[in-house]
């Protein structure tokens, strides 16, 4: 049923874009209309396109520096190398 009702609110919003279109033609000629809005529609989807893309790279989760330092003093380990020195970071 949600889909459904989702599928309804898609169409209510092509109704208002071919609204917002007609409605500039008493303006604008229709071809002008058209591409105005369509502009306008590109730069919402732009900005939203931004705004979700700055969540995602906000929503990286850090690296396990603790775990990164206990693998390579595995490796090293592994590898016979002296662990007694202090590590850099």
């Amino acid at each position: 049923m949600l889909v459904v009702a989702a599928l309804f609110a898609f169409l209510v919003l092509e109704v208002l874009v071919a609204a917002a279109i007609l409605a500039l033609t008493a303006v604008f000629t229709p071809w002008l209309s058209a591409l105005l809005v369509a502009a306008g529609l590109l730069i919402v989807a732009a900005l939203f396109g931004l705004a979700g893309y700055r969540m995602l790279k906000k929503g990286t989760p850090p690296v396990p520096s603790e775990t990164v330092k206990n693998l390579k003093s595995d490796v090293r380990t592994l590898r016979g190398e002296d662990t007694n020195e202090p590590e850099n970071g």
